[in-house]
Formats: C-alpha cells, structure tokens, sequence
C-alpha cells in the first residue's frame, strides 16, 4: 500500500505590519536611487560646465594671441609698405647698374636686355661649326651667365615693367640657348669619337677620356679592341665605371657619361603679364582718364562721320544719276550723228574714212563712261 504524499506547506499570510515594513522599503529604495540618479545628473552637469568653461577659457587665450599676432603682423606690414618703395628704387638702380657695367666692360657678349644682340649671339654661334669639346666648354660659361642673366631679369623685374611679347622674346631666348648648348655638347662628342684611335689607352687599347671644368664633366669610353674579356670598365682615377654584356664586348660601341652642374630640366616658371598689370600703379587712374577720354573722342568722331555719310550718300546717288543720264545722252547724239552721216555719204571714201574716226570716237566715250561707273562704285 503506497504511503500518503504529505500535504504542501500553505503560505503564510503577511501581517498588515509586515505589507507596512515592505512598502516602507520599497519607497526608501525608490528614494535612494532617485537622489543617486540626481547626484549622478548634477555632478555630469558640473562636469559639462567646467568643459565649457576650460574650452572658453582656451579659446579666449587664443584669441588674445591672434591679436597680438595680428597687431605685429599690421606692424610689419606698414614696416614693408613703407619699405617697398625704397627697395623698388634700389632694384631699379642695380639693373641701371648692371645695364651701364655691361656697357662700359664692351667684352663682346651681348647684352640679355637686347633681344636683337641675344638673337645675333645665339644665330653666329649656330653658323661655327667644328668645335673641339674644350672649346664648346669655354664657350657654355658665357651662355649659362647669359640664361642666368635672363632669368633673373624675368624674375625681379616688375610685371608692369614687362609686357607680353618682351617676356615671350626673354624665354626663347633662354630655350634657344639651352639646346644649341646641348646639340653643341653632342656635335663636340662626335667629333671626339672621331678621334678615337688616336685616343686609345696603352693598357687596354680602348679609347678613354675625361674632360673637367666648373660646369660640365665628360666621360668617353669607345670599344675598340672589342676583346670579350675586358667587360669591366673603370675610368682611371675616379671611381666611376660600369661593366657591359658580353654581347657588346665584340661590338663597336661608345659610352659617354656627362654630368652637368647646371639644370636644363626643369621648365620655366610661366610668368602671367596681363593689360591691366603693365602700368604703374600711380598710373592707373591717369590711364583711365585718357582711355575714357579716347572712347568718348572717338565716339564723337564716329557719330560725326557717319551722319557725314548719310548726307553725302544721297548726292552722290543724284550725281551718279545725273552723269549717266548725261552720259547715255552724249552717246545718243553720237549715235544720232553717225547714222546720219552714214546715209548722206554711201559710196563716197572720204566719208567713209570720217564714220570710222567717229566709230573709234564713240568706242573711246563709252570705255571711258564704263571707267567712270566702276570708279565711281568703288568710291
């Protein structure tokens, strides 16, 4: 026999005091989180409040230091102001300066102001021809001065000093000179080359040659032993060399290596010469006054002659009219006189000989009356 479950404990019921002591909690509970929620809230917000403040605080600072920055940089900036002028004046003397040093040494070379001395220098030295490489190099001196000269005159002369086509002629000038400098290097390489067996190293038989000056450095190697064991190349003295492939070893080939301490790379620098930046600034009303003037004076002259043509249009309509009237009567009459001429004197030669001196007559008025129509309608 299956013993008995036992019977579930019952609940207990609450006594009023007890539902009293959990409410009691219940709302001390709800309290305190509420003033932790409200202590939390304050201190974020004071927290959000001293942020500020640092950050104003930070902010004014800089402020201040703007400023004062600012106030400084007025300061220099009048200094320049009242500077520039002088320093235009002084810039303006060096290049007269420069100007009148070049005149007075009268060392042959042109003078990189004059357009017409830089394309004289530049076409003279493209009609030498044969120049040994010492030679050309003698020669760049003069021409690096010049493209440096050239380029400084472009960058410190004012813009307003300078118009279009003078800059345009200062820059082919440059560039000219920059490659008839390299094809001279190259023609001067060549004519080297040519003179290679007369070049050639005792030991190895191959020609080497070093030529040095301040702006140019010149290394020339040529193959002419063509011996596949020597494949390393070496200038002597220096620590420059190479190695070719072997394939190149039994072939007539040449290497030059050249170093330049000058740069023809890099391309000029456009420079922007506008109408209105090539007058003076204290001009520039004075150029507004005449140009205003000028298109005032040329408007009246244009509104003058055109009411001048439209009363001479219609006279010359009426005597244009009046000559071919005149004209187409004259050749009536003559008309008129030869006809009857010609039927009162049939058979006779004299007065055949008179028709035709009266045909050649009227054949004259009309090229003439046909000439002047043509004038006339060109006029």
């Amino acid at each position: 026999m299956a013993p008995k479950s036992k019977k579930a404990p019952s609940k207990k019921k609450m006594t009023k005091a007890e539902r009293l002591r959990l409410m009691q909690e219940e709302e001390e509970r709800r309290l305190k989180e509420e003033e932790e929620a409200r202590l939390k809230f304050e201190k974020e917000e004071q927290e959000r409040l001293e942020i500020q403040r640092i950050e104003r605080e930070k902010w004014s600072l800089l402020e201040k230091k703007d400023l004062e920055r600012r106030s400084q940089e007025l300061e220099e900036l009048a200094l320049l102001e009242g500077c520039f002028p002088e320093a235009e004046k002084q810039k303006r003397e060096i290049r007269a300066l420069a100007q009148w040093k070049h005149y007075t040494e009268c060392d042959g070379s042109p003078d990189p102001w004059v357009a017409q001395e830089m394309n004289t220098f530049i076409s003279l030295w493209e009609e030498e021809k044969n120049q040994a490489f010492e030679q050309v190099m003698e020669k760049s001196k003069l021409v690096l001065s010049l493209i440096e000269k050239v380029k400084l005159i472009l960058l410190e002369t004012p813009t307003y000093e300078l118009d279009h086509r003078t800059v345009l002629q200062h820059q082919g000038s440059i560039l000219r000179l920059q490659e008839l400098l390299s094809l001279k290097i190259n023609v001067a390489t060549e004519l080297l080359l040519r003179q290679a067996s007369n070049l050639a190293d005792l030991d190895t038989g191959n020609m080497e040659k070093i030529i040095k000056d301040e702006n140019v450095t010149l290394y020339v190697w040529a193959n002419l032993k063509k011996n596949p064991r020597h494949r390393s190349v070496r200038f002597s003295e220096t620590q420059i060399g190479f190695e070719i492939p072997r394939i190149l070893a039994t072939s007539n080939v040449a290497l030059r290596l050249l170093h330049t301490r000058y740069d023809h790379i890099t391309p000029l620098f456009p420079i922007a010469v506008t109408e209105q930046n090539q007058n003076p600034v204290g001009a520039e009303q004075v150029n507004v006054e005449e140009s205003t003037e000028k298109a005032m004076t040329e408007e009246k002259l244009f509104t003058e002659e055109k009411a001048a043509n439209e009363d001479e249009q219609p006279k010359a309509e009426q005597e244009r009219e009046l000559n071919l009237v005149q004209e187409e009567n004259k050749y009536e009459a003559i008309e008129n006189t030869v006809l009857q001429r010609t039927s009162d004197s049939e058979g006779e030669d004299s007065q055949t000989t008179q028709l035709e001196l009266e045909m050649k007559l009227l054949s004259e008025a009309v090229l003439a009356g046909v000439t002047g129509c043509s004038l006339t309608r060109w006029t």
